[in-house]
């Protein structure tokens, strides 16, 4: 289900990257790689062209590489602890969002997991910051 909403989702000017998260190597040698590729491709436009609303496929892994199997999934935390750490983070991001210096700037936005781990209500989390 979740690569069928991914795929109906993606498109060329905002494509969705499916990224291994465990190995912090791998994860940010990935994406500075995608975007170091998109700022570069976007440099390259000319200007005033604008670009179609065409789907993207999704890109394969870099490596051809799996990292799920070597996730610990016996981690919890108690639902007090969560409820207190997500207020105070949600008001630290509302805080630097709001922040002068953030005015004239874009936020890319980074979300690892596998499927059915939390990744859309992690969105409407942050979204509700």
């Amino acid at each position: 289900f979740g690569e069928r909403i991914l795929r109906r989702t993606s498109r060329d000017y905002a494509p969705w990257y499916v990224i291994e998260g465990v190995d912090a190597h791998y994860r940010g040698l990935t994406v500075g790689k995608i975007l170091l590729e998109g700022l570069q491709n976007a440099l390259k436009v000319p200007k005033g062209k604008a670009s179609g609303m065409n789907p993207a496929p999704l890109p394969s892994a870099v490596d051809q590489m799996s990292l799920l199997n070597s996730l610990d999934m016996s981690l919890s935390l108690e639902k007090d602890d969560y409820e207190e750490q997500l207020i105070t983070e949600q008001a630290r991001f509302s805080g630097l969002m709001r922040d002068k210096r953030m005015r004239k700037h874009a936020l890319v936005t980074v979300f690892e997991g596998n499927d059915a781990a939390g990744k859309g209500g992690a969105i409407r989390r942050v979204a509700a910051a």
